[in-house]
């Protein structure tokens, strides 16, 4: 009986390493804000923002990064969302009126209302680059992935809806 404690205490003590390394990543590389949940799916580094009634939640990197390619998998809130938005954007350390900004909003709808994605990159504070995209899949049916792809010569951004 008491190889069986032992063996049910190293499984417990294993998960608890396990899911605090999971969150050593995650608070080594990023300020959190609300509900953020570290863990490891696939071998891949994983962190999940929920959104309830009461708050929002977000993340945002210690690092700073001149170019590459940013990717989140975002599932919107399904029916009535009026007064939420979820976004996903990269910006500069710049603050006030010379920031630089590439986004991706989504603003909230009510039932009924086609998603409205909304696209901006900001150039040293002038963000007069909007546009807005009805978009033809339902965001919130499923988890989609949604990419930033910043270079030396231009800025991108994708979906892998379908």
């Amino acid at each position: 009986m008491a190889r069986w404690s032992h063996l049910a205490f190293l499984a417990v003590a294993v998960t608890l390493l396990q899911a605090a390394s999971s969150a050593h990543w995650l608070n080594k590389n990023f300020f959190t804000d609300g509900n953020v949940q570290a863990y490891y799916e696939a071998g891949q580094q994983v962190a999940k923002v929920s959104l309830d009634q009461r708050s929002g939640g977000g993340f945002n990197s210690f690092n700073k990064f001149l170019f590459g390619e940013f990717s989140i998998q975002m599932k919107l809130i399904p029916g009535n969302s009026a007064g939420t938005v979820a976004s996903f954007y990269l910006t500069s350390d710049q603050e006030g009126d010379d920031h630089d900004e590439i986004d991706m909003e989504f603003m909230g709808n009510s039932s009924g209302n086609p998603v409205v994605l909304n696209t901006n990159v900001w150039a040293h504070g002038d963000g007069k680059k909007e546009h807005q995209f009805y978009l033809w899949f339902d965001p919130a049916a499923d988890y989609h992935t949604y990419t930033i792809i910043w270079n030396p010569e231009t800025s991108s951004s994708r979906s892998t809806a379908t």
